[in-house]
């Protein structure tokens, strides 16, 4: 007998879905007992939901981990993939019984077509992973039958929604054959055969950089709910940090996303950045950090410059180091995003060191990286770190850390 209401479970299981993130921080512990506990009441959830029969149950709870391995690094893996796959079977529940409700929502008001949209891109990115998959002859037979169903599903959804898209997103159109002929990003991504996997690349790029664009211009104010001149220049800063060569196509692309998202940005490459006469330029980076509210701080791959300015303290740091001890010394939030590469490897580095074994990373540019990212982990507050894929999944994360925050 079935004792759980869907709605009630649906909210339930999207509060544990957000665990996730700090589960898979625990790798260091693959034996943690968090995770049981975490796992033991998902599996309680759906049971009382759908039942112990049901295909719901059988797709979470079919989920085992497999691997033996020896090591602490592979371990580590093992953990972290384990808790990915458990993370997948629940959104693709969640997805699955969620979407009545937003289909029914999609005439309430302008708020709901934005979680209607919301949705779609989430779905939308699940199904150019499969389609990239399936391009590159590592499709599962399980997997084709989920491209085929989801494939059905978006096509019918764009539908209703191509009208918003277009409204608030542009139009989706991207120039193939060097730049001979254009077509439309969707109704291309649903006729994915007859392209090659990069140009079927370029096409799902310009797709979800159109998604991002229309739900970042529905979360602006209606025309008749104009800012007053007040709330406008109240409006929340972001300074966007990183270093710069390694990272400047996703500075491109996070400048064009932060103000869709209602906020001012604060970044060196707008002429606007202040440059005051007589000063390094390390410390004309650090003179614009007290004047955001939020720094939004992104690590890859490389240490950076180290700083050069007049502050002796901040000496044998690199320039983005400097800026975050300012933040953190002006009580600035702090949202971190770094790569899963490096983060990976930091904890593989870290067991080696603690076991005085001294390794070269493979991605990581400098071993200083690691004690980066260290330092702001053991801060007292805004130590949380989201760990990134890609720039989509970059700018997925930083829209829902960011929409978090009240814009004035």
């Amino acid at each position: 007998m079935l004792n759980m209401n869907i709605l009630t479970a649906l909210a339930l299981l999207k509060r544990l879905l957000d665990d996730v993130p700090r589960l898979k921080r625990l790798a260091s512990n693959p034996k943690n007992e968090e995770l049981p506990t975490w796992d033991n009441e998902v599996r309680r959830i759906i049971k009382e939901t759908f039942g112990l029969d049901s295909k719901e149950y059988a797709r979470y709870g079919g989920i085992i981990l497999l691997k033996r391995v020896k090591s602490q690094a592979d371990k580590e893996q093992a953990y972290i993939d384990h808790v990915s796959q458990l993370e997948k079977a629940l959104k693709d529940i969640i997805q699955e019984h969620d979407l009545p409700a937003k289909v029914e929502a999609h005439t309430d008001g302008r708020g709901n077509i934005k979680a209607e949209l919301e949705h779609f891109y989430d779905d939308f990115i699940r199904y150019r992973e499969l389609v990239m998959a399936k391009k590159g002859g590592s499709l599962t037979s399980k997997q084709e039958s989920e491209l085929q169903t989801l494939s059905v599903q978006l096509q019918r959804r764009y539908g209703s929604l191509k009208e918003v898209i277009e409204k608030y997103g542009g139009p989706s159109v991207v120039p193939l054959q060097g730049g001979n002929r254009e077509y439309e990003a969707f109704s291309s991504a649903f006729n994915y055969t007859i392209f090659s996997p990069g140009a079927l690349t370029a096409v799902m790029d310009t797709a979800i950089t159109t998604l991002n664009a229309a739900i970042g211009n529905l979360e602006k104010p209606l025309e008749p709910e104009r800012l007053s001149i007040a709330e406008v220049l109240n409006k929340k800063k972001v300074f966007l940090g990183s270093t710069s060569n390694d990272l400047k196509d996703v500075r491109a692309e996070l400048r064009q996303l932060i103000p869709a998202l209602g906020f001012k940005l604060i970044c060196f490459e707008d002429p606007s950045f202040k440059k005051l006469p007589g000063k390094h330029a390390h410390d004309m980076c650090l003179d614009n950090v007290p004047d955001c509210d939020i720094y939004v701080l992104i690590i890859d791959e490389r240490f950076g410059e180290e700083y050069a300015g007049s502050d002796p303290n901040l000496k044998g740091k690199s320039i983005t180091w400097a800026e975050v001890e300012v933040a953190l010394r002006e009580t600035r939030v702090i949202c971190t995003f770094v790569r899963k590469e490096v983060w990976n490897e930091k904890a593989t580095y870290s067991w080696n060191m603690k076991k005085k074994i001294e390794i070269e990373p493979f991605y990581a540019k400098d071993k200083r990286v690691f004690q980066f990212i260290e330092y702001i982990a053991t801060q007292s507050k805004d130590n949380w770190i989201d760990q990134f894929q890609d720039v989509v999944e970059l700018k997925e994360l930083i829209r829902k850390r960011l929409g978090m925050l009240p814009l004035t």
